[in-house]
């Protein structure tokens, strides 16, 4: 199994997940047209395709959405070759999530709620869906690059 590395840009609240295998057992297009059927699988809108990479997105209104990628506002897949190894980046931004945490935040203090139980409440839920989100990418990073059973023979 394949190292999954990770790197994590806090201004930008976002997180990246990098993992290398051999292009012999998983060229780019193949690992594209897996993250892209995982993702939609998970009920991501996929946006920008182009042969090496392709960003995606939360569906708003969907009934196949479901919540362990919803909590990302927008993400981006990216493969490249370095010589006979195949890169696939899969990232992700909480920045949406954070500044409607943040208006509702203020909505609840403007309506005398108080500060503790409303920023500790916003609090516990950005990083619960931070933390289950990316524990999400890092399941369909793993199942990308996992070798199919036709490649092992």
């Amino acid at each position: 199994m394949a190292q999954i590395a990770s790197s994590w840009q806090v201004w930008l609240l976002a997180f990246e997940l990098r993992v290398e295998v051999s292009s012999h057992l998983l060229s780019e297009s193949l690992a594209l047209e897996r993250a892209r059927a995982e993702l939609e699988d998970s009920g991501a809108r996929i946006l920008e395709p182009s042969p090496e990479s392709f960003r995606f997105r939360n569906r708003v209104f969907s009934l196949r959405r479901t919540w362990s990628v919803g909590s990302i506002a927008a993400g981006r897949v990216r493969t490249q070759r370095s010589g006979e190894r195949t890169v696939v980046t899969i990232g992700g931004s909480f920045m949406v999530s954070l500044l409607s945490g943040l208006v509702f935040s203020f909505v609840c203090v403007a309506l005398g709620w108080p500060v503790y139980f409303t920023l500790g409440l916003v609090g516990f839920v950005l990083v619960f869906n931070g933390v289950v989100a990316y524990s999400a990418l890092r399941q369909i990073l793993a199942r990308v690059v996992q070798p199919s059973p036709t490649s092992a023979a």
